[in-house]
């Protein structure tokens, strides 16, 4: 791609994907009042277009189909960030269940109370045990489902219908990819910014530590075959997704 003038920044953050860092490099590279980050919790947001439209970064845990109803995309350069999908599950899955630490207690009682639940049953679930392992997957419902059913694909293809992802979720969430003008890796994430600054004539960017990153997988090992079949169908979109855009980077010409 060439080079391009100053033009607004999109990031469409996909929670446990590194974001954290990303965020941090894109927010500096413009004046701080005109860029937002974690946009889902900000009211304005949804509320008041006139201040969304001064932006020139934004970037949140927002599904694309959102951003699209919220912003005049054409004016955006839209990236994001993929990561392994076990990696990214097991990462998911380490965060919520480590809301139960008991210095958190205080914490975990702001979240919804689907989220409260889901921790708890997390931490009752011996992760080296495959069949509690298994039990907790089956166990898995309603708004649980969205945290974790090929969470990935979900931002994406949403609006989606059901609680799990399905094969016309996927052949949205497909399409969309390639609304995208730079999608990265998580195990890449300084390749993805070398790029992206390049294309959009930021500095080079400067290697930061990693933040929001888990301190503990409580035992889930994603090596273990047996682990991965439990897995699988929390991640068989999301890994479609990845390999597609494995495909996109190693073949940009063709996209």
């Amino acid at each position: 791609m060439e080079k391009l003038k100053q033009q607004k920044l999109m990031f469409m953050h996909i929670a446990k994907t590194a974001g954290t860092s990303v965020n941090s490099y894109f927010a500096d590279q413009y004046p701080a009042d005109l860029t937002a980050t974690h946009v889902e919790s900000n009211a304005l947001f949804r509320s008041d277009p006139e201040w969304v439209n001064t932006l020139q970064f934004i970037s949140g845990h927002i599904v694309f189909s959102e951003f699209e109803q919220r912003l005049d995309l054409p004016e955006f350069f839209k990236v994001t960030l993929v990561r392994e999908p076990f990696a990214h599950l097991r990462s998911h899955l380490a965060w919520i269940r480590h809301l139960t630490a008991p210095e958190l207690e205080q914490h975990l009682k702001t979240y919804p109370e689907y989220i409260q639940k889901l921790a708890a049953k997390l931490r009752d679930t011996d992760f080296h045990d495959p069949l509690m392992l298994s039990s907790l997957v089956d166990s898995l419902h309603g708004l649980e489902l969205h945290l974790l059913d090929n969470c990935q694909t979900r931002y994406f293809a949403a609006p989606i219908q059901n609680s799990c992802v399905a094969d016309e979720d996927f052949d949205r969430a497909s399409k969309t990819l390639h609304r995208f003008d730079f999608i990265g890796m998580t195990e890449k994430t300084s390749d993805f910014l070398s790029e992206v600054s390049r294309i959009m004539g930021f500095g080079k960017p400067v290697p930061r530590a990693r933040g929001n990153v888990a301190r503990s997988y409580f035992g889930l090992d994603i090596s273990s075959i047996q682990v991965r079949e439990i897995l699988r169908p929390l991640v068989r979109f999301d890994s479609k997704i990845y390999a597609k855009v494995v495909n996109m980077r190693s073949n940009p010409t063709r996209h």
